[in-house]
C-alpha cells in the first residue's frame, strides 16, 4: 500500500483509495475504526467502499469479531490469472524438475514495488525445509531473488529502487546499507547467480538465477531455498548451475510462446 501518493492527472482518486483498502485487508482482518485510522480517510467514505466490495464478493466479515477480511472473489481472480499467465505456465515444469533433482523448495518471484512477490512455489521434500507462500512478499535487499533481479536492472532503475528500499536488519548477516548492497550486486553480476546466505532467516540459504523475456529484459527469477548445511559452500557451484540451467530453460520457453 502506498504511503505517499504522487499527484497524477491520469489516476482516479476513488479507485486509488479502493485499492489501498484491499491491500490493507490483505495484511490482516480489521474492524471499521482500525481501517479508517490506517487509511486516514473519512469513516463514511471507507464504509461506502467496504459496502461496495461486500456486495461484489471481494470483502466479507469474520464471524465472531465482526472484522473485515478479503473474500473468495479475489481467489477466483487469482486462479484465472495463474491459468492465463504465460510465465507461470512455462515455468512450472522446470520448477518441478528442479525440486525433484535437488529436493529443495523452488520459488518463482518478481519485483513488486519495493519488495519481491512470490508468484509460484513448490515445496521441497526434505523434513527440514523453508517454504514461502504464493502471494507473500519479501525484502529485496536480503533475498536471493531480489538481489538477482536488481543485478539485471539498469543503473537508473537501481538508483530509483534504492530510494524506496529500507535496509532492515533481518539477521546478523543481512546487508543493511546501500554501499555494501551495491558491492554485492557487482559480485552477483560477475557470478550470474545470487545467494541469500542466512540473510533473512538464520539457518536458511537460497540460490537464485534470472529469467529473461523475448526482448532480453529480466522478467522474473527462480530460486531454491533450504537448510544452510545442505546448500553448503562445497555444493554451491553444483546447485547454482542447476538453478541457472532452469532459468535459461524457462527463458527459452518464454521466447517460444
Amino acid at each position: 500500500m502506498k504511503n505517499q501518493k504522487e499527484s497524477n492527472r491520469y489516476t482516479i482518486n476513488v479507485v486509488d483509495k479502493a485499492l489501498d483498502l484491499l491491500e490493507l485487508l490483505a495484511e490482516e482482518p480489521m474492524n471499521l475504526l482500525e481501517i479508517v485510522e490506517r487509511l486516514n480517510q473519512p469513516k463514511s467514505s471507507v464504509y461506502r467502499l467496504i459496502t461496495t466490495f461486500e456486495e461484489r464478493g471481494y470483502i466479507t466479515r469474520v464471524d465472531g469479531d465482526g472484522k473485515y477480511c478479503l473474500d473468495l472473489k479475489l481467489l477466483e481472480l487469482t486462479k484465472k490469472l495463474m491459468e492465463n499467465n504465460t510465465l507461470l505456465k512455462v515455468a512450472r515444469s522446470e520448477m518441478e524438475r528442479l525440486a525433484e533433482i535437488t529436493g529443495e523448495s523452488v520459488n518463482l518471484g518478481v519485483i513488486s514495488g519495493k519488495n519481491i512477490l512470490y508468484v509460484d512455489v513448490i515445496e521441497g521434500s526434505h523434513p527440514l525445509r523453508f517454504v514461502e507462500k504464493v502471494g507473500s512478499r519479501g525484502p529485496i535487499h536480503c533475498t536471493a531473488i531480489g538481489k538477482i533481479l536488481v543485478s539485471n536492472m539498469s543503473e537508473t532503475e537501481i538508483i530509483n529502487l534504492l530510494e524506496k528500499i529500507e535496509f532492515t536488519k533481518e539477521t546478523p548477516k543481512t546487508i543493511d546499507n546501500k554501499d555494501d548492497f551495491l558491492k554485492e550486486i557487482k559480485k552477483i553480476k560477475e557470478k550470474g547467480y545470487a545467494l541469500d546466505d542466512e540473510e533473512i532467516v538464520t539457518g536458511a540459504r537460497c540460490i537464485a538465477a534470472p529469467i529473461f523475456n523475448i526482448f532480453g529484459n529480466v522478467k522474473a527469477a527462480i530460486s531454491i531455498s533450504g537448510a544452510a548445511h545442505r546448500l553448503s559452500d562445497d555444493k554451491l557451484e553444483e546447485l547454482s548451475l542447476l538453478v541457472i540451467e532452469a532459468a535459461k530453460n524457462i527463458s527459452k520457453l518464454l521466447r517460444n510462446e
